[in-house]
């Protein structure tokens, strides 16, 4: 099977590059062809792994987020793949996945939601 990932991220500090890595090894240790799409990459590249880097610009992580996920569908219509699996919430993916730090405890110090504000979302 040919799959592409989709990794938006301006830092690899939350550990979203992390589980894209795992998640790209496990794939390609089953077999499949893998292809990543990526604004930077910090991680060692797995064996067998196309990397893209998607030249998206912009004023605003959303215009960047934007315009990289435009960049993405149109190379994925001229490159098609079985699937494409993401860890930004945007349009087109056919599996997101949620990832990162998703529990105020895991989050550093000074990133913490006050208490209050989670009182509201709980």
């Amino acid at each position: 099977m040919r799959l592409a990932f989709s990794l938006y991220n301006d830092t690899s500090t939350d550990g979203t590059q992390d589980d894209c890595r795992i998640l790209l090894e496990e794939c390609a240790k089953r077999g499949h062809s893998c292809r990543l799409y990526c604004r930077e990459w910090d991680a060692d590249t797995p064996q067998g792994l196309e990397i893209l880097k998607v030249p998206a610009k912009g004023l605003s992580r959303a215009s960047k987020l934007e315009r990289f996920n435009a960049w993405v569908q149109t190379h994925r219509a001229e490159n098609p793949v079985d699937g494409l699996v993401g860890f930004d919430p945007v349009p087109g993916l056919d599996i997101y996945v949620a990832s990162g730090l998703s529990t105020n405890e895991a989050r550093p110090k000074g990133l913490q939601r006050r208490k209050a504000y989670r009182q509201k979302l709980d």
